[in-house]
């Protein structure tokens, strides 16, 4: 009679730890269904160099200096921006490499209006250029509230001498979803860019519906072995 009451408590305990186990699984599945993690999408780009032989053969268009600022306008509708990842180029004239001078503001603008600023060093755009591959930098933003209508990013210099060029990389290819403007005139060429949107992911979904589906999985099973 003891031996039974001491397996009955044993297989209540069991099943009392599986819902348990099972509880907590069900409480990380709904919080990874509300709780969302922070992402980004491409809205549009221009990125295809397909044409181009080599990174020398890339068109480089337009120079921002000191006197010399350059606007880049677009158009979002109902999306929260994240940033814009832009390819520029460094001539460093006669400064050695690792001691460019100079920094670019880059102002994102709603008519008058200031919505964000990004600032970037001569040095740091001149240490991401390479003979092999092609590095952007990306200007983030990341806006809190949903943007609608015509945007301008404008970018400035400051103390950059007068033999350093400082430049974005072009695309003949450019579908014209930017509007690239330097010095007042509106450059033939596109740029190299790719214009970010914040997305929301929810990343943990799955694998937290697989922990349960196992979870309850193993309590079938634990029950099926204890009735035989």
């Amino acid at each position: 009679m003891n031996q039974k009451k001491k397996k009955g408590r044993e297989k209540g305990k069991k099943r009392r730890v599986l819902l348990a186990v099972n509880a907590v699984f069900v409480l990380i599945l709904l919080a990874s269904l509300v709780i969302p993690s922070k992402g980004k999408k491409v809205l549009f780009a221009n990125m295809d160099i397909s044409m181009y032989d080599d990174l020398d053969s890339i068109p480089v268009i337009g120079a921002v200096t000191d006197k010399r600022p350059a606007k880049i306008r677009f158009q979002v509708y109902g999306e929260r921006l994240y940033g814009i990842c832009l390819y520029f180029y460094v001539d460093g004239g006669s400064a050695l490499p690792g001691e460019e001078k100079g920094m670019l503001t880059c102002t994102l603008k709603s008519g008058e209006e200031e919505i964000g600023v990004c600032q970037v060093s001569v040095r740091e755009l001149a240490s991401l250029m390479s003979q092999e591959t092609l590095n952007g930098r990306e200007l983030v933003f990341d806006c809190k509230e949903e943007l609608s209508g015509e945007y301008t990013l404008e970018i400035s210099g400051e103390g950059i001498p007068d033999d350093t060029r400082v430049a974005l990389y072009g695309n003949k290819s450019d579908q014209r979803h930017l509007e690239y403007v330097n010095a007042g005139h509106d450059l033939y060429n596109g740029i190299l860019y790719s214009l970010e949107a914040a997305d929301e992911e929810h990343p943990f979904v799955w694998p937290a519906a697989l922990l349960l589906a196992l979870s309850f999985l193993f309590s079938c099973m634990m029950n099926d072995g204890e009735k035989n």
